[in-house]
């Protein structure tokens, strides 16, 4: 009860802050943003951790056995939610233009900052699911209670400064600095070594960033610039395929100039050829 207390004023105690501080405008600017930017992390990172849970459970008294859990896990969460969240900040200019009207514009920065907050936060929440499984909660609870000692009052500041931006900055900026902490206990209890958690984020993060950079740079010399709904879905019927042909060319070129370690690749590719043997 207590941790989902706390979990709650670290989610939603920005929106009272600065509904309390900016007014109505820019909560309604930050909360549209917030919602668009992590909808990857809530329709897909937040389920798969409650479908794992019960795994890892089951694994507590096995701690290897737990590593290769959550090792596994992360590997497919970063293999899908670095590339959507990556695409949700490309593409923010689009998405709010067509689905939302020019009158909402003011939203882009908001969600460019949170979707790349949202993939941050997602590969690190898995790590919720380790606490609970291992009877951690008192753990758990003292760590979201520091998390929110230190958002609260830095977004307090943020926001008198510079309104629901500020706030932003100071959400993306907290998940970063935090995450060794927040990560550092289930490393410990289950042997993780830092090169280990790298190994299974690197190749998504570095095919989902040449993806963002090219298209960035592509879709100007291609369609140029403009507004109106026409432009809006143009841009994006041409950078969602074009972006994820990138991000998996990529992806899978990585993974073969590795040698081909075990994880969310291997584990996608040997179902698929499973499938493809059944028929």
């Amino acid at each position: 009860m207590i941790n989902n207390l706390l979990i709650a004023v670290y989610q939603r105690g920005v929106d009272f802050i600065i509904g309390r501080i900016a007014g109505t405008h820019a909560l309604g600017l930050y909360s549209i943003a917030y919602e668009i930017a992590n909808l990857p992390s809530s329709q897909l990172a937040a389920p798969i951790s409650r479908a794992v849970f019960p795994g890892y459970a089951k694994l507590a008294a096995d701690p290897e056995a737990l590593k290769r859990g959550f090792l596994n896990v992360l590997s497919m969460i970063a293999l899908v939610m670095v590339p959507v969240g990556a695409g949700v900040a490309l593409t923010a200019e689009h998405i709010v233009g067509l689905f939302l009207g020019a009158k909402w514009a003011a939203a882009v920065p908001l969600m460019t900052l949170l979707a790349i907050y949202g993939v941050i936060q997602s590969l690190q929440a898995m790590t919720g699911s380790i606490y609970l499984a291992m009877g951690k909660t008192k753990v758990l609870a003292q760590l979201v209670a520091l998390n929110v000692l230190i958002l609260v009052p830095a977004v307090i500041w943020a926001v008198q400064q510079a309104g629901a931006l500020g706030a932003a900055w100071v959400m993306l900026g907290v998940v970063i600095l935090l995450m060794p902490m927040n990560l550092a206990p289930p490393f410990r209890w289950l042997n993780i070594r830092v090169k280990e958690y790298i190994a299974m984020v690197w190749r998504p993060i570095a095919a989902a960033g040449v993806m963002y950079f090219s298209i960035n740079a592509l879709m100007p010399v291609l369609l140029g610039s403009g507004q109106g709904v026409s432009n809006h879905i143009l841009h994006l019927a041409v950078a969602v395929p074009l972006g994820a042909t990138i991000y998996v060319s990529l992806l899978l070129i990585l993974w073969r100039l590795s040698a081909y370690p075990p994880g969310a690749e291997a584990f996608i590719l040997s179902k698929v050829r499973n499938w493809r043997e059944s028929k």
